[in-house]
């Protein structure tokens, strides 16, 4: 990244730690960063206040959050549904290494009281049932959408916008951009000489943007 997109980037950080972190009455959030953002670019119109790359943990994380603190949000996934790593990944055993009280969403008590683990370690039908409950229980659909890869994201100064490519040719410009594709959005071979169980060499995870 270049140094002015550096800047943008850790400008919605901070922004996303105060979502994460803080209850907040909705549209506080909104009106605080409409207020330190407007000091040096002045009003920015852009179609999005966030732009989100990935819907697996992050990405699903993020459109609650950012929606729920008043800003507009679209998350782009690559995937026909989502949940990033545990959406591709479905190879025979494949299943989380911590215990699932720890590997869940602690953002809602009553989430937390409506799902129960069957597992202590949960496998990865059991881990993409739930966050597909995630989706459903907060009404996030509409604010995800599949089937598309984020292909570019360009930092415009002068603008103050972001300008997101997809791999469709289309382009939505954000005030803020967050990459949420997580660290396994690329495949990785196993290595020489070992394959899976059917004989096929394995590949773990899927590549590109809008998989996380």
């Amino acid at each position: 990244m270049t140094g002015s997109e550096t800047s943008a980037t850790f400008g919605i950080g901070l922004a996303y730690g105060w979502a994460r972190h803080q209850r907040t009455p909705r549209g506080l959030l909104k009106s605080r960063i409409d207020r330190e953002f407007s000091l040096p670019y002045g009003r920015v119109m852009a179609d999005l206040d966030v732009a989100v790359a990935g819907a697996g943990f992050a990405g699903i994380y993020a459109v609650h959050a950012f929606r729920s603190a008043g800003l507009t949000v679209r998350a782009f996934e690559a995937g026909s549904g989502i949940g990033g790593t545990w959406f591709w990944n479905r190879y025979p055993g494949a299943r989380c290494d911590v215990e699932s009280k720890d590997y869940s969403y602690s953002f809602s008590p009553e989430l937390e009281q409506d799902w129960s683990w069957s597992e202590r370690y949960p496998a990865q039908p059991e881990v993409l049932r739930y966050l597909n409950h995630v989706a459903d229980r907060f009404g996030l659909w509409p604010d995800i959408q599949l089937n598309t890869r984020v292909t570019a994201a360009t930092w415009d100064a002068d603008r103050a916008e972001w300008t997101v490519t997809t791999d469709d040719g289309a382009s939505v410009t954000a005030r803020f951009f967050v990459s949420a594709v997580g660290c396994l959005a690329w495949r990785r071979s196993p290595g020489p000489g070992i394959t899976p169980a059917g004989g096929r060499p394995a590949e773990r995870t899927s590549p590109g943007c809008g998989s996380g």
